[in-house]
């Protein structure tokens, strides 16, 4: 057997097996509900993206965490057993525009935003297919694993799902439990059945925020290790004109700036949870604030405009936003840019001044225009003052997003 402990602490190298990988995630999402439990974030309804949506089922009180825990070690098991049916891209553009392309088994696994999502089948139809989508201006990301989840390709997995010694689902939980399975909310059929289901059917996340998005949630708290879904809930809730906060759930600084972002989201916290010994708070001064801006970095600090401007432009390129809508303080998530966008500022940027910055870091290290303009600044003084913009016209620019 494998020690998941070890493995999320770093002690062992995690093997390459989707079961392994699902008790990781369970685990690393179940201790994080908890962990916000313990400082009275409680949620009012929960939606997991596949794997995840058995952490959502614990998290809304539908499952204890020895049933859930039973639950992720069936589905893994057998999920296994198909190892080697295929793989995983992921797309970006419109999945509509997409369809005349897909051929040969190759199907829809995940549909998570307005103009991402995943495909998903087994070669040499995969490849063909997603060569077609490269010519066709659709931007494709082979996915790490040897499955096919999802698809079709999935179906002995989902038979020996049917079969499996699952308990069943308690009826009516602490929260609302909206279904990627069946993109609605539902809580009463979480049952043998349902998990197969979930296993060769496509994961229908979009529908789900949507759903949320029109029940009036506009605060949700991302509880994955990457804040991988921040961005097609961001574009999901952008399509339909609603304002949404993503916050992200687990941070290796902790949790005070997570707390500090939910209070800020308005969310009603408990602070009696959070510090049950309480706190001293001074009365506030009685002479009116001077609301002066103090900024870390500013005009005046010496900031170059010209990086701030190149960051800003090619943001608004990658995202078809007006340049008026890059805010230099807002964060790239809040703004909908996902991974393969922030590999794309990134790269041009690192060519263009001659930098070696990683995507990852603009999650947290540099997460805005005036925090990114600032380290390209420190680290290349000399760069050059301005760079060009690709700029496409048409149908397959929307699709290209460059």
């Amino acid at each position: 057997g494998v020690s998941v402990r070890a493995l999320l602490d770093g002690g062992e190298p995690v093997p390459p097996h989707t079961d392994v990988a699902q008790a990781m995630l369970f685990t690393f999402q179940a201790g994080v509900c908890d962990l916000w439990r313990s400082l009275g974030v409680v949620p009012a309804a929960v939606v997991g993206h596949s794997a995840g949506e058995t952490a959502a089922a614990y998290a809304a009180g539908l499952l204890d965490l020895e049933a859930a825990a039973a639950l992720t070690a069936a589905r893994g098991a057998s999920m296994r057993r198909v190892h080697g049916c295929g793989r995983m891209v992921a797309v970006t553009g419109s999945v509509a525009e997409a369809g005349p392309y897909l051929e040969g088994g190759v199907v829809v696994a995940a549909y998570n935003g307005p103009d991402t999502f995943v495909v998903s089948g087994a070669d040499p139809a995969l490849t063909t297919v997603t060569e077609a989508l490269g010519r066709a201006g659709f931007a494709c990301s082979p996915l790490p694993g040897e499955y096919a989840f999802h698809s079709p390709r999935m179906r002995p997995a989902a038979e020996a799902m049917r079969t499996a010694p699952i308990e069943p689902a308690a009826r009516g939980g602490a929260a609302l439990f909206c279904s990627t399975v069946l993109g609605a909310i539902t809580g009463d059929r979480l049952d043998a059945n349902y998990w197969a289901e979930g296993i060769t059917g496509p994961v229908r996340f979009q529908e789900a925020i949507e759903g949320l998005l029109e029940m009036g949630f506009g605060t949700f708290l991302e509880i994955g290790p990457k804040p991988v879904h921040a961005s097609g809930i961001v574009k999901t809730a952008r399509r339909r004109g609603d304002a949404v906060r993503v916050v992200r759930g687990h941070r290796d600084s902790g949790t005070v700036s997570t707390l500090a972002e939910l209070y800020r989201a308005g969310a009603d916290l408990d602070w009696t949870a959070v510090y049950p010994g309480g706190a001293f708070l001074p009365d506030l001064p009685t002479y009116p604030w001077q609301r002066t801006r103090h900024w870390a970095i500013t005009k005046e600090s010496g900031m170059r405009d010209d990086i701030v401007t190149t960051i800003r432009t090619l943001l608004a390129d990658h995202l078809k936003l007006d340049l008026a809508e890059i805010s230099d303080h807002a964060k790239f998530l809040d703004l909908g840019a996902d991974s393969l966008v922030l590999l794309k500022l990134v790269s041009r940027l690192n060519e263009h001044y001659g930098t070696s910055f990683q995507p990852t870091m603009l999650f947290d290290d540099y997460p805005t225009v005036r925090a990114l303009a600032a380290a390209i600044e420190a680290e290349a003084p000399t760069a050059a003052v301005a760079v060009a913009t690709v700029t496409t016209t048409g149908s397959q620019a929307a699709r290209a997003g460059a």
